[in-house]
């Protein structure tokens, strides 16, 4: 004798049979959730520039982007703007890019491609000034590094298995 997988005598309740057995059958598919990593914060405060007028310097090691990037200035020794050089050089090629501010916070989109092995530097610009004192102090330097998708780890879960870890049980 065949067993009926649809239960139910009217066409409501077979409709509601199909529908928790849809419910169920969707609770089993394969579902996977793939979590994306947040951009990396690099950042340096110096008190004082020193003799070769360098805040900050970072070597990569991955792939990615530079998304944003800040100086902050506590206080400004000159009447004049400040010119901030921020310098990528690496095993390809070197590229500049400048930041001129007068301002206690200025921050830029850059969208600067980074390869594995690029080394950042980013000094006070002191061309045109008196380089006899300190044109800033209280310098902080801040950037936004997007590591390349390739370079990630990437795992898959399970729905169940998200929910279960999420929740603290053991996935065995």
């Amino acid at each position: 004798m065949k067993k009926d997988i649809i239960k139910g005598s009217t066409p409501e309740e077979k409709f509601k049979s199909i529908d928790n057995i849809l419910r169920r059958m969707n609770l089993k598919l394969q579902r996977t959730i793939i979590g994306v990593m947040p951009p990396i914060p690099i950042s340096s405060y110096i008190d004082i520039p020193g003799s070769d007028r360098i805040i900050l310097r970072y070597f990569f090691v991955s792939d990615g982007k530079i998304t944003k990037g800040g100086i902050a200035v506590e206080k400004y020794n000159i009447k004049t703007s400040v010119k901030f050089s921020v310098t990528f050089n690496g095993p390809k090629a070197g590229r500049r890019y400048i930041f001129e501010t007068r301002s206690p916070l200025h921050l830029e989109l850059m969208d600067m491609p980074i390869e594995a092995g690029d080394r950042l530097i980013v000094k006070v610009d002191t061309v045109g000034t008196d380089d006899t004192h300190n044109v800033v102090e209280g310098v902080w330097a801040g950037f936004l590094f997007e590591v390349d998708i390739k370079s990630m780890n990437k795992e898959e879960f399970l729905i169940d298995e998200l929910r279960r870890i999420s929740n603290g049980e053991s996935s065995e």
